[in-house]
């Protein structure tokens, strides 16, 4: 691991900085004794880190080179941070915006990916609340609880990562640790307590941690999977302008290649709340698909589980296929090897669409079946999961199709989008043979 961290030189006499010293005597001699240096794995001091949202003038690595970053207006920030940090004993602190050269797009994929252990080895973690007041309350109604730094995307892992964190309210007067406020930092993220003290991040489903990032927010789109790297574990290169999907995508392909955790599938396809795709594909858009999978969690399995992994076309799955319904209405379901917390008897199961070797989502809830009932009942099929967008047209049912037509010859002025053929097209799916028009 590469890291650069500022290093704190302090020209006063050390008796000053006693609990009691005020600030400004700190910062005063701060100024001038502000160093960029650079460490590698094994050699790397304690160090304190900062977490915070990302204000307009940011100090940068390169205003720290330049030795021109006092003009700018996040310098207080950088000042407070310094003088917080040495007050708690550190000559080493790590700042984000300006520990990053992140001119340097090899560096910046690094620091990404290493980021979560940044802030895991850190020894203290200072939250920088820059729109809570002191005089703030502890309810889900004060200005704490509704502070933007709990629905930004890269504040997830500075949440869970440190071991201690300490919030600071804007005019940075400490507000209470991770730990004291620990059940109101739980109710306001939707992460349950026992990952904010320190459990083993897998020890949650791979839908469970997704769904931490449902409501998160990033200005780059990318970021939204970037910034959650740390929490799953997993490295991934950057490529910043491949879209918000794209990554995500990038995300979840690289989380089955290392994990066999079916609940990545376990999240609703019919868009039944603000932001959710309603695809029919087997990856989700974004985390926010996953808003109601806090409770999911991976079934022990009662028979040998069903593989799947990544391959060169996409998802290959030996998924366990189950019918239920009327007659009239018998509808297939994929049964995953997940449930709900609170539910041990039911599986999770995915309404699916088959076509040949290629299996689809189909629109509609996920379902619940009894899980030795279903099991016992359904055939395994190894399948193509589709996990990439195009054209849905692919996937229209044969039943809501009654005829195709095929026309040759047609007269030059008609063609797809003819008043002649509209009315009709509605009850016939027409294939146009004129290859000046096709």
């Amino acid at each position: 691991m590469f890291l650069i961290l500022l290093h704190i030189i302090v020209t006063v006499n050390e008796e000053i900085l006693g609990v009691y010293t005020p600030l400004a005597l700190i910062l005063s001699n701060v100024f001038r004794t502000i160093e960029v240096e650079e460490f590698v794995e094994g050699n790397i001091p304690a160090y304190s880190i900062l977490s915070h949202t990302w204000e307009k003038e940011e100090v940068s690595f390169q205003d720290m080179e330049r030795q021109a970053h006092s003009a700018k207006a996040g310098y207080q920030k950088l000042l407070a941070s310094c003088g917080q940090s040495l007050r708690d004993g550190f000559d080493y602190i790590w700042i984000d915006t300006c520990c990053i050269d992140k001119t340097s797009s090899a560096e910046l994929s690094e620091a990404i990916n290493s980021m979560y252990r940044f802030y895991e080895q850190a020894a203290v973690c200072y939250a920088f609340l820059s729109d809570v007041p002191d005089d703030t309350g502890f309810d889900e109604e004060s200005s704490f609880a509704k502070s933007r730094w709990f629905t930004r995307g890269w504040t997830i892992q500075e949440l869970l990562a440190p071991s201690r964190i300490v919030f600071y309210s804007k005019s940075w007067k400490p507000l209470g640790t991770k730990s004291e406020l620990g059940r109101l930092i739980s109710s306001v993220s939707g992460i349950d307590e026992q990952f904010l003290g320190g459990r083993p991040l897998t020890y949650a489903s791979i839908a469970a941690r997704m769904s931490w990032a449902a409501r998160r927010e990033t200005t780059r789109a990318e970021d939204r999977a970037y910034s959650l790297l740390g929490v799953f574990g997993v490295n991934l290169p950057l490529l910043y302008g491949e879209g918000g999907n794209g990554a995500f995508i990038r995300l979840q392909e690289e989380l089955i290649r290392t994990s066999d955790d079916q609940s990545i599938f376990a999240w609703p396809c019919n868009g039944a709340y603000p932001g959710a795709s309603g695809n029919p594909y087997w990856l989700a858009s974004s985390p926010s698909d996953f808003l109601d999978c806090h409770d999911v969690v991976a079934c022990h399995k009662i028979e040998s589980p069903s593989y799947f992994f990544m391959g060169k076309t996409g998802i290959r799955m030996e998924l366990p296929i189950f019918y239920h319904g009327s007659s009239s209405n018998n509808r297939a379901y994929g049964l995953l090897e997940c449930r709900k917390a609170a539910d041990y008897w039911n599986t999770l199961a995915v309404p699916v669409m088959i076509r040949g070797d290629r299996c689809f989502r189909q629109d509609g809830p996920m379902a619940l079946f009894n899980r030795s009932a279903a099991f016992s009942r359904s055939f395994r099929v190894a399948l193509n999961l589709e996990t990439r967008y195009g054209s849905p047209t692919h996937l229209m049912d044969p039943s809501e199709v009654p005829a195709m037509v095929v026309l040759k010859s047609l007269p030059p002025d008609v063609g797809p989008l003819s008043p002649e053929l509209e009315a009709v097209n509605v009850f016939a799916r027409f294939v146009f043979d004129h290859h000046d028009r096709i």
